[in-house]
């Protein structure tokens, strides 16, 4: 009598034990021999009988007379068919999810995006000062870069977050020098300044972001394209040194 699939399965995933017993099935049938024979076989007889004990009608039956034992062949043949068969299927259905597992967790472990620092209240006054401190630098005041680094670092929590940020008002500073500033470009500025030192969660697609909208600025108000760059660089920098965060392993961009 045939066992039931599942419990044929259970034992062809149990381990090493039920692995070496599918083995000398399938080398049985392939070769022809007897099951006496066998040098595997006589391991599984001594050390784990239980397991070649489960097809009843032949396998390891003890002979009432004789005390020999005997072993069916029939049986074990049909048994071997469906052990073959089920470690067939569960090895396909295997390579199946160690093929396409990986693409499921690719596909849901994209780096998540942080929140933006809120506007309002203070925060709405200090970016009307780094505005101001903007159009200064733009006109040519001596003290414009200075109070732009000192408005700018006030959105920093660490010395090291602090340090970039001077730096930042510092490059800021030297591209816009000399330059006219319109209402919108005053904005988009003081805006990306105060995220890049403010935002402590944000993703590598953020920062990203910001270092696109910074080059897209400055390049809109006449500033070269490598000097534009080497600002965007200076956002990502910054961001670096502000930042809680750092992409984990199994995440991605």
């Amino acid at each position: 009598m045939l066992l039931p699939g599942a419990s044929i399965l259970a034992r062809a995933q149990s381990g090493r034990t039920a692995i070496v017993a599918v083995m000398v099935v399938m080398r049985v049938v392939e070769d022809g021999e007897h099951l006496c024979g066998s040098a595997y076989l006589k391991w599984m007889l001594i050390c784990k009988p239980q397991l070649l004990l489960l097809v009843q009608g032949g396998i390891a039956t003890p002979d009432s007379r004789s005390g020999r034992k005997t072993y069916a062949g029939p049986a074990l043949t049909r048994y071997s068919a469906s052990v073959t068969l089920l470690t067939m299927r569960y090895r396909r259905l295997s390579w199946a999810i160690a093929l396409f597992l990986p693409c499921v967790i690719a596909g849901g472990c994209r780096q998540p995006d942080g929140a933006w620092p809120q506007d309002g209240g203070e925060v709405t006054n200090r970016l009307s000062d780094l505005q101001r401190d903007l159009q200064n630098v733009a006109a040519g005041d001596g003290e414009g870069a200075k109070d732009l680094a000192d408005d700018l670092a006030v959105f920093a929590a660490t010395p090291e977050g602090t340090a970039a940020a001077r730096t930042l008002a510092g490059s800021v500073s030297v591209a816009v020098a000399k330059r006219g500033l319109n209402e919108d470009a005053l904005k988009q500025l003081s805006s990306n300044l105060w995220k890049t030192v403010a935002s402590r969660e944000l993703s590598e697609r953020q920062v990203d972001a910001l270092k696109d909208d910074m080059r897209g600025t400055l390049t809109s108000i006449g500033v070269a394209q490598s000097d534009a760059n080497a600002v965007a660089d200076r956002v990502a920098q910054t961001q670096k040194a502000v930042s809680n965060r750092t992409r984990r392993w199994y995440e991605r961009y």
